[in-house]
């Protein structure tokens, strides 16, 4: 299990080198919030994405929060209940009903992955099944998808995974580092800061 408090600052790059991320990581045994800033180019547009997630002491992920400017300005807040029930924070409805779900993952962004896997707390070998809202960029459309992560034998100093998603075919290595933070995403980010 990954313990202690953790308060880090990381780069990351897209592994086709037209975005960057500014992300910060405060993880602490009451919980932790996670979050980013995107820039760069998404289908040969201009755009940026600011977002924000916070779990609680179980690493359920209890509130999200993304900000998107491209051709306009859009913002979806969402918020959780401690039975994975999630709803609009501006009362909004979603397109579909979401619950029993702890975790998010948002297109362009490695970060709430860490959450995922701490939560999951996977020993070598071990797999587990999760349904995730899964926020689509720039639309910022909400689905629920389904992602298995299989964790795979340790390295010294790290943990490998790998996500396989059941809606888009992906399969990819995920290793985190020491501090349960993500270093590598294979096929699609590069951490740059700090170095792996």
């Amino acid at each position: 299990m990954i313990v202690g408090s953790v308060d880090r600052t990381i780069l990351y790059r897209s592994t086709d080198a037209n975005r960057l991320e500014h992300a910060r990581v405060r993880l602490s045994e009451a919980g932790g919030i996670a979050e980013g800033t995107i820039i760069g180019l998404f289908a040969d547009r201009p755009l940026r994405v600011r977002h924000e997630y916070t779990c609680d002491s179980r690493w359920h992920i209890r509130n999200a929060s993304i900000e998107v400017v491209a051709d306009e300005r859009a913002l979806l807040a969402l918020a959780a209940d401690e039975d994975g029930i999630w709803r609009r924070v501006d009362g909004g409805n979603l397109d579909v009903p979401v619950y029993n779900c702890f975790d998010i993952a948002v297109a362009l962004t490695p970060l709430p992955i860490a959450l995922t896997l701490r939560r999951l707390d996977l020993r070598p070998r071990e797999a587990a099944i999760v349904n995730v809202v899964n926020v689509e960029i720039p639309s910022l459309d909400v689905r629920i998808i389904e992602h298995r992560y299989t964790a795979l034998e340790a390295e010294a100093g790290s943990r490998c995974y790998r996500l396989e998603n059941f809606d888009s075919g992906e399969r990819s290595l995920i290793t985190l580092d020491a501090d349960g933070v993500v270093a590598t995403y294979e096929s699609a980010f590069a951490r740059l800061w700090p170095s792996v």
